[in-house]
């Protein structure tokens, strides 16, 4: 080791007023990091003194944990149907939900709760149905949310925490459960800790807050959590508690001063707990002029004070990128095989690296207009007050092109799609059945502000062995207006939950980019990067 760092403490703890009701924290010394020479970052020294390496070329284990605020980071499908017979539980949902044989779903929030399970793999029946196994009595119940383990969904935070932070965060499964109080989430710890995560990224609070649930009981609760964690050498993110959006059916003075107390005590505990650190959702989205302590407004889901919207998960998601990008390490984004040179070689089978690498050769199809790599077709929908104008610029890094497209909306629905041709990538598909990758995408946007971006959309469909479905989306967005997500500049590197390939032929894979649009708005221009999967069996 060659140096140390007091790193979680200083640059995460946010100053308040004093803690409330001298509430104690079980003491241990400010979370301690390795450094190198050179100042970066090496590893965390754990509570015993051990220094647990914090490296990884593809990214550290995370485990999401929580309630709904987590359980958001993935989409969801409500359920239709759902009955038992002889312990196999079939599904049907309400939307397709894009899901393929082996892929694990939660279900939750089940009238009956013996239906519910938690990162379960399903056996695929159709587009809107499917199977799992499950121990219990035959018969049926009603109700109920499937959540896609496989598809990151851009109303939660984590999602542009990590794409801002490059990836560095390896996405295992997503614990979060809706309506679960901490002393809930306490009882499930376990769970967790047997995916063997690296980092635990948690929320935790709304729910006893709402719930009218004694201050002293959740402080409790969250520091029997958070020492479960780091005494096991995982780095803890924990996130305050988002304020309310509004007078709704939750809010009420006495419950606003306690979510304030819960998150004063969190705040300080990054100075005291080993291995914490803090993200400050609260300062994230709080609208610093309202006398109510209400956040704002336009990062909240439509007719909702609890639940934050993209907006609101991007904004959370950059306080997060603040808070951990000197301390986890880099993953390499340009070259993941000893074979692989950012897509020069095109002898390279081993990664689905036919990105825009050259300079023309793809489809363009009218409104839009210019020219495309090969191995790409873009299309766009409904009326433009300028039509995409798409070309293929040099990289500032000499690495060969990016696919831009210069765009002006005109009506909300104004759509752009820039997806892979799947007969020309089938061939450079890395299907080797039974292992593991994840797709990855580099995204830059400019000119967002006053563009009215509604949502944007990076998922990957495939045949594979017979039913179709999504092996995994990056970020998976609603067309609804409540759901505006990028109102601002940013470079993103967005990487999917992981996935195994399946056994079966590999009859279509492709990449697709969706930009839309919520309103006519003022130019913006994309740029889409390198696109790969990336093997995760290292």
């Amino acid at each position: 080791m060659a140096g140390s760092a007091n790193i979680t403490g200083r640059q995460n703890y946010v100053m308040g007023i004093g803690h409330p009701k001298n509430q104690a924290l079980t003491e241990s010394p400010p979370a301690v990091f390795s450094t190198d020479s050179l100042g970066n970052v090496t590893g965390l020294l754990g509570p015993d003194g051990s220094t647990i390496s914090i490296a990884g070329e593809n990214g550290l284990r995370t485990v999401l944990f929580g309630d709904s605020l987590t359980q958001y980071n993935n989409s969801s499908f409500s359920v239709s149907s759902i009955s038992r017979t002889s312990n196999v539980v079939t599904v049907v949902t309400a939307s397709a939900h894009a899901l393929r044989n082996g892929q694990f779903a939660n279900i939750v929030n089940m009238t009956d709760a013996t239906y519910q399970a938690l990162n379960t793999p399903i056996t695929y029946i159709s587009s809107t149905s499917f199977s799992y196994v499950n121990a219990g009595s035959d018969g049926s119940t009603s109700g109920g949310t499937v959540v896609a383990q496989n598809q990151l969904f851009q109303a939660g935070d984590f999602v542009w925490a990590n794409a801002l932070l490059g990836g560095r965060m390896r996405f295992v499964a997503n614990m979060g459960v809706a309506t679960q109080t901490t002393a809930q989430m306490l009882a499930r710890i376990d769970d967790v800790f047997a995916l063997n995560p690296q980092v635990v990224y948690f929320q935790g609070g709304t729910n006893d807050v709402n719930g009218d649930v004694a201050y002293a009981t959740i402080i409790a609760n969250l520091q029997s959590i958070i020492a479960q964690i780091t005494s096991r050498n995982i780095l803890c993110v924990i996130k305050t508690i988002p304020p309310y959006g509004g007078a709704g059916a939750f809010y009420t003075a006495a419950r606003n001063a306690n979510l304030q107390n819960v998150n004063q005590w969190i705040r300080r505990a990054a100075t005291v707990y080993k291995g914490l650190v803090v993200v400050d959702a609260y300062n994230a989205i709080i609208n610093p002029t309202d006398a109510n302590g209400y956040g704002t407004a336009s990062m909240y889901q439509a007719s909702d004070t609890v639940h934050y919207n993209s907006k609101g998960a991007l904004a959370i998601g950059r306080k997060a990128y603040t808070a951990l990008v000197n301390l986890l390490p880099e993953v390499d984004n340009k070259v993941t095989s000893i074979t692989d040179n950012y897509g020069f070689n095109t002898a390279n089978l081993d990664l689905h690296d036919r990105a825009p690498w050259t300079n023309s050769g793809g489809t363009v199809n009218a409104p839009a207009t210019g020219t495309a790599p090969t191995g790409w077709i873009v299309d766009a929908t409904a009326t433009w007050a300028v039509a995409p104008a798409i070309s293929c610029v040099s990289r500032s890094d000499g690495r060969g092109f990016d696919i831009t497209a210069t765009m002006t909306p005109s009506v909300a629905g104004s759509a752009l799609t820039v997806r892979t041709d799947s007969t020309a990538q089938n061939a450079r598909l890395p299907s080797f059945v039974g292992k593991t990758y994840r797709w990855a995408a580099e995204v830059s946007i400019s000119g967002a502000s006053g563009a009215n971006i509604r949502n944007l959309q990076f998922y990957n469909s495939a045949s594979i062995g017979g039913p179709s479905g999504t092996l995994a989306a990056a970020i998976n967005g609603s067309s609804t207006a409540s759901q505006i997500a990028i109102d601002s500049d940013g470079v993103f590197f967005f990487t999917s939950p992981e996935f195994v390939i399946p056994s079966g032929a590999v009859t279509n894979c492709s990449a697709t980019f969706k930009l839309e649009f919520d309103a006519a708005g003022t130019a913006v221009t994309i740029k889409i990067g390198s696109v790969r999967m990336m093997p995760m069996d290292v």
